[in-house]
């Protein structure tokens, strides 16, 4: 009885002594692995891709796109210019990391204030789909600026403007010169 107890106890030692080693061998190979990755320099700049911006131009009162538009993205850096496809759709690509976007086409102009465009955010690797951009056939403003019931001398400026609700109107703006 004595011999088969010392053989078991023999059997466990070896078992735990096997076991100690695979996690030696382990812990050093990991660590070795470990050893082996570059630690990124905190100084140095990682090289990221360009931002895309993906959309469509619209004639803003039929809510049709505009084929061949011209796109101009004016950056810190760089300006971008596109056209729009039959189907008004554009994509272009930017480093720079704010845009102004602006839309161009015969005889259509940029529904946005002092018919300025759209300034983006463009995030290196990031992509924006489904910017839309308005363009409207401008108008004429045909009467008179009066106050305390005189003619007064004015600039009346109208921008075609889309409301949350995408009810489509005019909005005038009127400075006395």
């Amino acid at each position: 009885m004595a011999w088969s107890r010392r053989t078991s106890l023999l059997i466990l030692a070896c078992l735990l002594l096997a076991a100690a080693s695979g996690v030696v061998v382990w812990w050093a190979l990991s660590g070795q692995r470990a050893v082996s990755q570059r630690v990124p320099d905190p100084q140095e700049e990682r090289v990221r891709g360009p931002g895309r911006v993906r959309g469509v131009v619209f004639e803003a009162r039929r809510e049709v796109p505009v084929a061949r538009a011209s796109i101009t993205a004016f950056g810190q850096t760089q300006s971008i210019v596109t056209a729009s496809n039959e189907d008004g759709s554009f994509e272009f690509a930017s480093f720079d990391s704010f845009v102004e976007v602006v839309a161009e086409a015969p005889g259509l102009r940029n529904a946005g204030a002092d018919d300025r465009g759209v300034r983006l955010r463009v995030d290196p690797d990031s992509v924006i789909d489904g910017l839309r951009i308005y363009l409207y056939e401008p108008c004429e403003v045909v009467g008179s600026v009066s106050g305390d019931g005189r003619p007064v001398e004015a600039e009346v400026v109208a921008h075609f403007a889309q409301d949350a609700s995408g009810a489509m109107d005019y909005d005038a703006a009127v400075t006395t010169t």
